[in-house]
């Protein structure tokens, strides 16, 4: 009788930290539309900049701790990433890295934001005269804005981002300079 009530304390145990680890993954999880946009920038940059350096692929943890943005943001956004065929995950679960699905000068930031801006779900506002007026000046200036990120190329925000000054120990900038700030291995 005594070890039921053991294995029953234990399963209540894990059962409640698994439930009150998924809810505050899923709150932190939740940003706004323009982080989300600054992060998938970010991330493919990063990713970009690691395999222009010939650099292991950064895996999920290692993008999170990069820009101090909680994990399940940083998967949601990845997920979104690799369904649009920018980011190509290897390998899986924790031990999954990501590398760019396309060469980097094929790439545009219009690419990587689209993603983001035009949801499928997205629900039917009315056929008000005001909405469908709203929409068309909205329409515009993000056609405007997409022609500008259509002609910058990821290969360029990869090239800026080398060209940063090397970040100091605990800047979040860290990730794509990883390699640079460790030790040079001895040849034999």
């Amino acid at each position: 009788l005594s070890w039921i009530i053991v294995l029953f304390g234990v399963t209540f145990t894990m059962a409640n930290q698994t439930l009150s680890t998924t809810r505050l993954e899923d709150a932190q999880a939740t940003i706004s539309q323009e982080v989300r946009e600054d992060l998938a920038a970010w991330l493919m940059a990063t990713a970009g900049a690691r395999f222009h350096e010939g650099e292991p692929p950064p895996s999920a943890a290692e993008l999170a701790e990069g820009t101090g943005a909680p994990l399940g943001a940083v998967h949601k956004v990845l997920d979104e990433l690799v369904a649009a065929e920018l980011l190509a995950e290897v390998g899986s679960g924790a031990d999954a890295t990501y590398v760019p699905a396309r060469s980097l000068e094929s790439i545009s930031l219009a690419d990587v934001l689209e993603p983001f801006r035009h949801a499928d779900d997205a629900p039917d506002l009315g056929g008000q005269a005001s909405m469908v007026e709203v929409q068309k000046v909205l329409s515009d200036c993000q056609r405007q804005s997409n022609e500008e990120l259509t002609s910058f190329r990821l290969e360029d925000l990869v090239k800026r981002l080398l060209a940063l000054p090397k970040p100091e120990d605990g800047d979040l900038g860290a990730v794509a300079h990883e390699s640079e700030s460790k030790p040079a291995k001895k040849t034999a």
